[in-house]
């Protein structure tokens, strides 16, 4: 399914069902809270919303859309998880403090290979921690053991293995990512004043996201910003 235009068709479903509850998020994602309001409104605005999403490309509807959060809430893991309930998350985070979501999207694939790598507690559960904070940084009530390479002064890696946080949820994590690196931590100066992928890259790698020695870090993180940005209709 295309991930960009199923959130189009749900902004446009969200947008429409709005007008019986204010309090929904126009935020592209049809979760249960949006599907609880389809279900709630008359039979009118039903058929408004399954209209203008079969028109948008999906035959079967806001069932069409509401599948794929199903699926996504059951993997607990893996791409489908970032498409659907980090992107959404951390796009409605960085709007509300004024931020481009891209950069930190952009981030986090980087970081999480796009969702499909995400530590794992000792019973196999996902962490939910798509940006490898350490648990050291953000002490949640458990952590993840997970193996990790880090660059050395001679331009290698090194597998080591750290803890990491753990989050109940990508709201969860999305909320606790901004707070540290806009809030909590002093590495980072001037990191909501960067306007450009270019100038956000370099203050993380300035600020040893990736480890003091990966010199190489801007240049991926600019290069799957870009690709963020196509791919969830960002740019």
């Amino acid at each position: 399914m295309d991930v960009t235009a199923a959130r189009r068709a749900s902004a446009a479903a969200q947008t429409i069902l709005r007008e019986s509850n204010p309090s929904l998020v126009i935020d592209g994602k049809f979760g249960s809270f949006t599907k609880a309001t389809y279900d709630k409104a008359d039979a009118r605005t039903r058929a408004d919303v399954d209209g203008v999403v079969r028109a948008l490309g999906f035959p079967a509807g806001v069932e069409s859309l509401y599948s794929q959060y199903k699926v996504a809430k059951s993997t607990g893991s893996g791409q489908t998880v970032f498409d659907l309930q980090v992107v959404p998350a951390v796009v409605r985070e960085a709007r509300r403090r004024g931020l481009n979501p891209a950069f930190a999207i952009g981030q986090l694939a980087l970081e999480s290979g796009w969702g499909k790598a995400v530590p794992l507690t000792a019973d196999g559960r996902s962490s939910n921690n798509f940006g490898g904070i350490k648990w050291a940084t953000d002490q949640t009530s458990e952590f993840a053991s997970s193996q990790t390479k880090e660059a050395t002064k001679s331009g290698g890696l090194v597998s080591i293995v750290d803890r990491f946080a753990v989050y109940s949820n990508a709201d969860e994590f999305a909320k606790a990512y901004f707070r540290y690196l806009y809030d909590t931590s002093k590495h980072y100066p001037g990191l909501a004043q960067a306007k450009t992928a270019d100038a956000y890259a370099k203050i993380l790698q300035d600020g040893g996201y990736a480890g003091k020695d990966n010199k190489q870090y801007a240049v991926q993180l600019v290069g799957v910003i870009r690709s963020a940005e196509r791919r969830y209709d960002l740019a």
